[in-house]
């Protein structure tokens, strides 16, 4: 079944991926700890949309950086320079499709104040620079950088999801994990697709409700790539809708209908654009 994901989803040839066994990762944490970042003090974080599903989350000197893609626009790699140049960096990556990873991500340090990457065991696979470089997670770990605590989820694709806990807030990230089922693929791959995105949402509604919850919003896929069932399930108060490759209009077409599930949307247009969330 493996082999028809990987054979039918996009298009998109994956690396060979061997999963090795479970292993406990070290606690990394830096010098420093910011007092705007203590548990149980309002917390605000400053969104910033890069591409796809390439977002940047700043709180005080520090940056998170989701899913550097290969080959961002020129505005698009200023709107992420800008974001995190002179922070502490942490950046995650989800997996290896180019849509998601650039070994470019480590060139980032050079322009932060200090620099950790976190990648999933296929990213590790396909970069022997990443694996030496990043902390290496696999789905069902946890592992903790500076205040952050993270968690990988499992994907109805490839990699992993994520839940990121700053301070008080949760942060759930969905790399590829979503609802891809659509009446181009054999139905035995959609009810796969089905049954990994579902049980992937359940796990992570442990941590329900979320603050920020980003979703894939699929326009070819028979439920828009789940997004719904994410709101309905995680109870975020913002979702920022991805995986859009630049279309940012579909977020307009259907605002009203995700917000009428009780979530606020961040409908960006450009590179850049921001939202400011505090908790």
């Amino acid at each position: 079944m493996q082999h028809l994901l990987k054979e039918f989803l996009f298009g998109i040839n994956s690396d060979k991926f061997i999963h090795t066994p479970n292993r406990e990762l070290s606690t990394l944490r830096h010098k420093y700890h910011e007092e705007e970042n203590i548990r149980g003090e309002a917390l605000q974080l400053k969104i910033v949309y890069i591409y796809h599903d390439c977002f940047a989350i700043i709180s005080g000197g520090q940056a998170l950086l989701f899913d550097y893609p290969e080959n961002l626009s020129p505005e698009a790699e200023e709107a992420l320079r800008n974001a995190v140049r002179g922070k502490r960096l942490i950046t995650l990556t989800s997996h290896s499709h180019a849509d998601h990873f650039t070994e470019n991500l480590l060139n980032l340090e050079e322009e932060v104040q200090a620099f950790t990457c976190i990648v999933s065991g296929d990213v590790a696979q396909k970069s022997p620079k990443c694996a030496r470089k990043c902390l290496v997670i696999e789905e069902g770990q946890t592992t903790r950088v500076d205040n952050l605590e993270v968690k990988a989820y499992g994907s109805s694709d490839l990699g992993v999801s994520y839940l990121v806990k700053i301070g008080d807030a949760k942060i759930y990230f969905a790399g590829d994990n979503a609802d891809w089922s659509r009446s181009q693929l054999p139905e035995q791959v959609n009810q796969q697709i089905r049954e990994t995105f579902h049980r992937v949402i359940r796990e992570a509604a442990e941590e329900a409700p979320v603050d920020i919850a980003f979703a894939t919003l699929c326009q070819i896929c028979q439920n828009l790539g789940g997004i719904s069932h994410v709101i309905r399930t995680l109870k975020p108060r913002l979702t920022v809708p991805m995986h859009l490759a630049g279309q940012t209009e579909l977020i307009a077409e259907h605002r009203s209908s995700l917000e009428k599930l009780g979530t606020k949307i961040f409908a960006y247009t450009r590179p850049g654009d921001t939202y400011t969330y505090t908790t």
